[in-house]
C-alpha cells in the first residue's frame, strides 16, 4: 500500500487546516508554490525545509485520535471491482444501531474519516481539535 492511500487527500487537508484543525501530523502535503507539484513529506526533519505552502496529511490514526469522543463505526465494502469505506456514528446511549449522524464514503478509510470530522466540525457538532 502507498503512503498517499494512507494519509487524507490534498483536498480535505486543506479543508480541515481552512477549519482551524491544528497542523500536527507526522506526514505533510506540500505544495511547491513555483511548479504547483504536490509532494508528501514526513514531519522529521522536512517541515522547516518545505518551500511553498503545507497542510498536514493525517494518517487514519491521527484522525481517529480527533473523533474519539464519538463512537465511530468503519466499515468496509466492495462495490463492483473496487473496495469503499464508510465511516458513521453510531448512537451507544441507546443501545441501538442507530445513526445519528450522515455516513461518509470514501475509497480509503483515511478520507472517509476525514470527511465525518469536517462534516462535525461544519456542523458545529464538535469543537475544532487544537
Amino acid at each position: 500500500m502507498n503512503l498517499e492511500s494512507q494519509v487524507c487527500s490534498l483536498e480535505l487537508s486543506k479543508r480541515l487546516k481552512e477549519l482551524g484543525v491544528k497542523q500536527e501530523s507526522l506526514f505533510w502535503h506540500c505544495v511547491n508554490v513555483g511548479s504547483g507539484n504536490v509532494v508528501l513529506l514526513h514531519a522529521i526533519g522536512t517541515n522547516g525545509e518545505a518551500s511553498g505552502e503545507t497542510c498536514s496529511a493525517f494518517t487514519a490514526s491521527e484522525l481517529g485520535e480527533m473523533l474519539c469522543s464519538y463512537n465511530i463505526v468503519t466499515s468496509k465494502y466492495k462495490k463492483g471491482s473496487k473496495y469503499i469505506w464508510e465511516v458513521y456514528v453510531q448512537d451507544v446511549a441507546m443501545r441501538i444501531n442507530k445513526t445519528y449522524e450522515p455516513s461518509h464514503i470514501a475509497d480509503t478509510e483515511t478520507d472517509a474519516r476525514a470527511k465525518m470530522l469536517i462534516h462535525l466540525i461544519e456542523n458545529k457538532l464538535m469543537e475544532i481539535p487544537r
